[in-house]
């Protein structure tokens, strides 16, 4: 409806267009047509009239090209937001859910095969050292110990005395003696560090009846010296009845050393000054 107004509107204004053209073609052609003698001459052009009323619209012209489109105008007011339209229909009702029960458990399945075994990983760092603990409570004593084997007396000897040691026997002078310490100093019957363990000698006992007259002995060589028994050990390791060494020097005494058949053994005598004196 609007594009028909429009192109009313059009032919109105070209209708006037082309009534003011022959209206100006009228005049010229007026103005520059020679005089006629014996006609009147025409006058000059009297003021412009009144505009007429507008005539009827005429037919509507052809609809001209679209023009190219005009620049954006800048743009409008934000408008009120409008009112909350109204609820939609309710949708269909979507399908019920179905609760699957859960099944038995399925049976185990077989073991795998071991893996191959993994590289031996590098070797970490030393860890610092921990604080040290507490002393811990003393131990319950333990149980006394077996009885050890009855010990094997020797015959005392100052060189070898250095090496006794506690609980050993020793004999000397006649008497048997009890080590008391390791290393023992002096001689038995008056160092402390020996014991005599045969005690206090007890009253003289009756005269026995006299013996039968024995075998004459059998005679004593003194075969040589040595300074210690291990020379005489490892010089001689057996000998003959009546062998005898001497022992020692002669600053301390010699110790006289005699081959013993029955213990197939060299039997200390003692020192040679008291064996003499007996």
């Amino acid at each position: 409806m609007k594009g028909n107004r429009l192109a009313g509107i059009a032919a109105v204004l070209a209708l006037m267009l082309s009534i003011a053209a022959l209206s100006v073609s009228v005049v010229a052609s007026m103005r520059d047509a020679p005089v006629v003698a014996g006609e009147p001459a025409q006058g000059e052009q009297g003021p412009k009239g009144d505009a007429g009323e507008p005539g009827a619209a005429g037919p509507a012209g052809e609809a001209g090209a679209t023009g190219p489109a005009g620049m954006a105008g800048p743009a409008g007011a934000r408008g009120a937001t409008g009112a909350t339209g109204a609820a939609g229909p309710r949708g269909p009702a979507g399908e019920a859910s179905v609760t699957v029960a859960r099944g038995p458990a399925g049976a185990a399945g077989a073991t795998g095969a071991t893996g191959a075994t993994g590289a031996t990983g590098a070797t970490g760092a030393t860890g610092a050292a921990g604080a040290t603990g507490a002393t811990g409570a003393t131990g319950a004593t333990g149980a006394t110990g077996a009885a050890g084997a009855a010990g094997t007396a020797v015959y005392f000897s100052p060189a070898a005395a250095s090496s006794y040691v506690a609980g050993q026997l020793v004999f000397s002078n006649g008497g048997l003696y009890y080590v008391n310490k390791n290393s023992p100093t002096g001689t038995p019957g008056s160092s402390p560090d020996y014991t005599d363990v045969k005690g206090a000698t007890g009253p003289t006992g009756a005269t026995g009846a006299t013996g039968a007259k024995g075998d004459p002995g059998a005679a004593v060589t003194i075969m040589g010296t040595y300074a210690t028994n291990v020379e005489l050990q490892a010089a001689h390791q057996t000998g003959a009845a009546g062998n005898a060494y001497l022992i020692g020097t002669s600053s301390d005494n010699y110790e006289l050393y005699i081959w013993d058949n029955v213990s197939n053994s060299w039997l200390n005598l003692g020192a040679l000054e008291l064996y003499l004196a007996e």
